[in-house]
């Protein structure tokens, strides 16, 4: 008794190609047409039937989405669980070396990886106050010339509006005073 598998591709991809076309399987190798057949409910419906003729197959480039997945009576789902509970593991250790690590930008610049909105930024450090003191003020200059930036500051930040509004009040009323 010859036993041909069913086609390995999930009937969604199969309604995307044309009638009476052979098809190569990717997955078993075989070659299968595509013919409409009327299903219970006297609808039409298309399905890949065994080909034995001649004529050469299409060779499909099919995404793993769009194939059906494995019969859990032929594969065995404890090797999936280890593996998963192995990739869990391997993740539980990364997590706790960025939880220990020794600074707390670190730590956000991992969990925030490469999407940042221009709110944090990498200040080296360098062991000295007033260096570090000098490259903030050099920001702040720097945050002052360009409108774009202070814009999306001034709109993004309710408390360093409010800051930015108390220092701007002091300067004012310090250079009143001076004057």
């Amino acid at each position: 008794m010859l036993v041909i598998p069913s086609c390995s591709l999930r009937s969604k991809y199969i309604r995307t190609i044309p009638i009476n076309q052979v098809i190569l399987d990717p997955v078993n190798k075989l070659k299968y047409i595509i013919e409409e057949k009327r299903s219970n409910n006297n609808t039409l419906s298309k399905v890949a039937s065994p080909y034995f003729g001649d004529e050469e197959p299409l060779v499909l480039e099919v995404s793993d989405e769009s194939l059906k997945i494995a019969n859990p009576n032929r594969f065995n789902p404890s090797v999936l669980m280890k593996n998963r509970i192995a990739e869990l593991k391997d993740k539980v250790v990364q997590l706790n070396n960025h939880l220990n690590s020794s600074s707390k930008y670190e730590r956000i610049k991992y969990y925030l990886g490469d999407e940042k909105d221009g709110i944090i930024y990498a200040v080296k450090m360098n062991g000295s106050l007033e260096e570090s003191e000098l490259e903030l003020e050099a920001f702040i200059k720097s945050t002052w010339k360009n409108p774009d930036v202070l814009h999306s500051l001034m709109l993004g930040q309710k408390r360093l509006q409010s800051k930015l509004l108390e220092l701007l009040s002091k300067e004012s009323i310090e250079k009143e005073i001076v004057f």
